[in-house]
């Protein structure tokens, strides 16, 4: 694992960069999107997007 995020990439304590366009951080985050599931339209005239 890096130390630190430099200019044009990663660096380690002992001075070694490593160029980079693009970090992926895998923090192990688990989203909670269960809320966001279709519910039943209240209104029987207009149903909603099906």
């Amino acid at each position: 694992m890096f130390d630190r995020i430099a200019s044009t990439g990663v660096a380690w304590a002992d001075g070694t960069t490593a160029d980079a366009d693009a970090i992926g951080w895998c923090t192990g985050f688990r989203p909670a999107l269960a809320h966001l599931a279709p519910r039943p339209h209240p209104h029987p005239r207009h149903p909603g997007p099906r």
